[in-house]
């Protein structure tokens, strides 16, 4: 892939500015007869399907590791119970369960974005498609807080 430099601007925040360089970029173009198309989803955390040109689906999986995200949402009780047991949470407070938390976050996006890979791959997709995100915020977890 090739780009070109687009026209530079400052960008100017309160803490710091710093020199923004845009590149214009062609995507590449693939000429696929199948695609895998992942849905994240509400009751489910992802759905796979391997859907033909014309718009036939041939398979669906759907992803719901339920046995960690138990283990992750007992964690975030034991958070909550010790919440509720003090008045002012300090720096470092509930340190291991959120670590915990965080890790099992990180553990379940593995073997999700692995078992979607296998699926594509064993149906001979050449493409795995996600929906557009763009603008949506999970409304779990406050600010600077990994449990989304």
């Amino acid at each position: 892939m090739t780009g070109s430099i687009q026209s530079s601007y400052l960008v100017i925040s309160d803490k710091y500015c710093h020199l923004a360089v845009p590149f214009g970029i062609v995507p590449p173009t693939w000429e696929t007869d199948v695609v895998c198309a992942v849905d994240v989803g509400i009751n489910t955390l992802a759905t796979a399907s391997i859907v033909c040109p014309d718009g036939t689906v041939l398979a669906r999986k759907f992803i719901y590791p339920a046995s960690d995200i138990d283990r992750r949402d007992k964690q975030a009780n034991i958070i909550r119970q010790k919440a509720r047991k003090t008045k002012t949470l300090h720096r470092g407070f509930a340190k291991t369960p959120y670590r915990k938390a965080k890790n099992i976050n990180v553990n379940i996006a593995q073997q999700v974005s692995r078992q979607i890979v296998n699926f594509a791959l064993e149906h001979g997709a050449s493409t795995i498609v996600f929906e557009d995100l763009k603008g949506w915020r999970p409304k779990g977890g406050r600010k600077r807080s990994t449990l989304k």
